[in-house]
């Protein structure tokens, strides 16, 4: 291990004792966030700022999609193109993400809205829209 490994590792509060699953977790809330923020991003070029054609649009969003599908086959889980219901995952990782959450112990807020906006995705992706909203409601 070289000396900017080390320096990294020793700067992370990452526990000796982490399991896998706990690593899982924690990896992937943050890989999460990053994604959320830049889809974020892309949705701001919605603005008056900037012109673009439906097609465009729709470009994106098909390569977007193209992504969770090979995420989705990674994972080895089934994953139903779900584009016409956009506006609600949307709405659900916008409600969730905007909420003031009370903390578990060792789980931060962000990542606990996260994990909540992940899990509610994937049940949105497999048709179960009502269990999704529960979620959702039993979170906020």
């Amino acid at each position: 291990m070289n000396a900017q490994n080390s320096n990294a590792q020793a700067n992370s509060k990452v526990p000796d004792n982490e399991t896998k699953n706990q690593k899982f977790i924690r990896l992937m809330t943050t890989r999460l966030g990053r994604v959320l923020e830049d889809m974020r991003l892309i949705g701001q070029l919605s603005a008056k700022t900037y012109e673009h054609t439906n097609a465009e649009v729709e470009e994106v969003v098909r390569y977007l999609d193209t992504g969770v599908k090979d995420i989705a086959r990674v994972f080895g889980v089934a994953y139903v193109s779900k584009i016409g219901r956009a506006s609600l995952a949307t709405k659900a990782t916008t409600a969730v993400v905007q909420l003031n959450a009370p903390k578990v112990s060792g789980v931060s807020e962000n990542s606990q809205a996260k994990i909540v906006i992940a899990k509610a995705l994937d049940l949105m992706s497999k048709d179960q829209v009502r269990q999704a909203e529960t979620l959702l409601r039993d979170f906020l």
